[in-house]
């Protein structure tokens, strides 16, 4: 973790800083998009057209609450899955997204569970 950043990432993923966003994006071969990525962004969560909750939950993560919910929905044509846990912050709302093509899930969804876990809200606390 950096101070730029209040997420432990994946060892290898590039990642990628906006204004509001950062987006790390797992190493694959062209021919497998869309890629497995991580986002995390002030505001609201990422706009999907049709989506299907396919669990929905909150926890007490160190004393503050998460909103979790998995997400099932299309990208360029493809099924994929979604998993979201917001934050509110001092007002603020804080949301970590992590999707990969539903074929990978297994693959990677303890990467983005471990990710959601390194969350640093003290940082997120001082934007």
């Amino acid at each position: 973790m950096s101070s730029l950043d209040p997420v432990v990432w994946p060892p290898g993923w590039r990642r990628r800083h906006s204004s509001h966003v950062t987006t790390a994006t797992a190493p694959t071969p062209p021919d497998q998009r869309p890629a497995a990525r991580l986002e995390l962004r002030a505001g609201g969560p990422p706009a999907y057209c049709v989506v299907e909750v396919e669990d929905e939950d909150d926890f007490d993560v160190e004393g503050h609450s998460v909103h979790y919910r998995r997400l099932g929905h299309r990208e360029a044509g493809v099924e994929v899955l979604s998993e979201e846990w917001t934050w509110l912050v001092d007002g603020a709302s804080w949301v970590l997204t992590g999707t990969v093509r539903r074929e990978d899930y297994l693959a990677v969804c303890e990467v983005f569970e471990a990710v959601a876990a390194s969350v640093d809200v003290t940082w997120l606390r001082s934007r």
